[in-house]
């Protein structure tokens, strides 16, 4: 995905070439993903759910004051629990594509955990503290192991939190950022940082039934068809600017 809502050129003649660029990528149909719906990779089961629920219940360490620990509870689970090794198998087989030709992984039923607080819009990073049970962190790290996607949290968000609130924060509600109440523009995550990540992997825990919230995607193959050599030479120079709007971000790996 590309963002052309931020872009800073040396001379107007460079800019009306890439306004020409933008006009091409415009052609693209960006509603593919409303009329054509993502089609479900894999639906686990009730009786896989709850398996993966109840292992991910018996979890002993706390993933935002011990990372590291609990990485490793969740390692030993993937690695040398014999009764999750047929889940293993099926997720591994719902992601054997081409990412660039499928980019996405989409499953149902996910567990999560039975009771979830509601945050505030204030203040939110303090109130994990009252949580009692990580399913939901359990799941997406396992999930991230089984896919050999490693985790990347930066140090001065969220105190380097590895699993990201996306809910609304009235300090940065008017950003482009995962606490918006704004639309946010056509972007693409983390895109301009020296440490991004390969994939972002996100897990509904809550959705009122009455919303009607969609997210539009545009294969990067499919914007790249759209452009002619000339076009992608000049793409590849270094004349697009995006800032960062909040952070100046330092980064911690976390291997």
């Amino acid at each position: 995905m590309l963002d052309f809502s931020h872009l800073d050129f040396s001379d107007l003649l460079r800019k009306n070439k890439i306004n020409r660029i933008g006009a091409k990528l415009m052609g693209v149909d960006t509603n593919a993903s409303t009329k054509n719906k993502l089609k479900v990779d894999y639906v686990f089961t009730d009786a896989e759910n709850q398996l993966l629920t109840n292992k991910f219940l018996e979890l002993k360490c706390n993933p935002y004051e011990d990372y590291t620990s609990f990485r490793s509870e969740i390692e030993n689970i993937v690695e040398n629990d014999v009764e999750i090794e047929d889940i293993v198998k099926k997720i591994k087989a719902a992601g054997n594509r081409i990412w660039k030709e499928e980019p996405y992984l989409y499953l149902q039923n996910c567990p999560i955990d039975k009771d979830v607080p509601i945050l505030t819009m204030n203040h939110q990073f303090n109130q994990k503290g009252s949580l009692k049970t990580y399913v939901g962190e359990g799941f997406l790290q396992f999930y991230a192991q089984v896919m050999e996607m490693p985790a990347i949290g930066y140090i001065n968000v969220n105190d380097g939190d590895v699993f990201q609130d996306i809910y609304p924060m009235k300090s940065l509600s008017e950003t482009q950022s995962q606490k918006a109440l704004v639309a946010l523009g056509f972007h693409k995550d983390l895109a301009n940082h020296f440490v991004r990540p390969d994939f972002v992997n996100m897990l509904s825990m809550r959705a009122y039934e009455g919303n009607q919230i969609f997210t539009t995607f545009v294969k990067n193959i499919d914007l790249i068809q759209k452009l002619d050599p000339s076009d992608l030479n000049l793409m590849r120079q270094e004349l697009f600017y995006t800032p960062l709007m909040i952070y100046r971000l330092m980064v911690i790996v976390l291997n």
